[in-house]
């Protein structure tokens, strides 16, 4: 196929797909009829334009063969004739899938976006700044003297909106490329583990989780900003899930292979027939339905997608709490490569 060029519009004369090379683009305005032979540039070629229901095809070739043989030419473009009807449909199903990730995306820095206003005005009202407007500096600088432990509050949920930000484009960046580039190296879990964590410090003191975690030298090798995004979406699940007043136990182990990221909590039950579904994009969990905390089942899907990039993996177990209907223990297991060539 790649011997004969071709345009193909659909019924809006829109552009499905063309080969044609750029010197020659001039050459479609002279194919108007079938299977004729005309001097273009110095060169012969074999035209032809075929007309359907759905679609336009301009094709041409200055391939010997097809020049000799015009059956042959013909065979070729009406084969192309055959895929180009399908070909709209392909593309229409396409886009609707990157308008899919494109919204997904414009949707989520929206809300966090929304989310960083609220903390905001909840702290220091539209009213007052409206009001307020040449003094405007005074006015935070007074509200931030009078309640320090709120507006300490405030700047760290501000700092876990900005590193959210930057998931999300990363995430965009790093998944739907197809050949997303990765910059692999040596890295001390622990550091990138807290780098994460202490976004979520509001979070935990707000839900009042008893936070433990030991320190750990333990190295790992793998792309920072991409483990970075997937601890943040396994500690944005966690806080959005783990019962109040209980336990989050953070522990790095070692095996022979691989460096394993703990999280040991009591959280929102998980069926048993439900603990590889989550990682699956779209899924939300029975419980998390019935307690109106299902989500569009997008975030544990990206932490699989990019432990796997990164030669890694992601599980969960879980164990039931008796006499508890609503939540169980539930322990995600990271696992990232030792070494560059695990």
């Amino acid at each position: 196929m790649d011997r004969i060029k071709y345009l193909i519009l659909d019924d809006k004369s829109n552009i499905i797909l063309t080969t044609v090379e750029e010197e020659n683009s001039n050459i479609i305005d002279l194919v108007q009829e079938s299977n004729k032979l005309i001097d273009f540039n110095g060169k012969t070629y074999r035209i032809s334009k075929i007309l359907s229901e759905t679609n336009k095809i301009y094709a041409y070739t200055s391939d010997k063969q097809f020049l000799k043989s015009s059956s042959l030419f013909k065979t070729h473009v009406m084969m192309i004739k055959e895929i180009a009807s399908n070909l709209k449909y392909f593309k229409s199903e396409v886009e609707k899938e990157v308008y899919r990730h494109v919204n997904i995306l414009i949707h989520n820095l929206m809300t966090i976006n929304a989310h960083s206003m609220q903390e905001i005005f909840n702290f220091i009202p539209q009213d007052e700044l409206a009001k307020n407007t040449k003094n405007v500096r005074k006015l935070i600088k007074d509200k931030i003297e009078k309640d320090s432990q709120k507006s300490s509050s405030v700047l760290l949920k501000l700092m876990k909106n900005n590193l959210a930000t930057k998931t999300e484009f990363s995430v965009f960046n790093k998944l739907f490329e197809d050949n997303p580039i990765l910059n692999k190296k040596e890295y001390k879990v622990f550091d990138v583990l807290l780098n994460v964590l202490y976004n979520f410090f509001p979070d935990i003191i707000d839900k009042k989780v008893g936070l433990e975690y030991l320190e750990s030298n333990s190295k790992a090798y793998f792309d920072y900003e991409a483990i970075q995004v997937a601890l943040f979406h396994i500690l944005d699940n966690t806080m959005k899930y783990i019962k109040e007043n209980t336990k989050l136990v953070i522990s790095l182990q070692e095996t022979e292979q691989n460096i394993e990221i703990i999280f040991d909590m009591t959280s929102l039950k998980v069926g048993d027939d439900e603990l590889e579904k989550i990682f699956i994009e779209g899924f939300s969990g029975e419980y998390a339905k019935k307690n109106g905390k299902s989500g569009k089942g997008i975030g544990m899907s990206r932490v699989k997608q990019i432990l796997n990039l990164n030669k890694g993996d992601i599980l969960l177990k879980n164990t039931k709490i008796p006499n508890d209907d609503e939540y169980s223990n539930n322990v995600f297991i990271l696992t990232l490569p030792k070494d560059e060539n695990e």
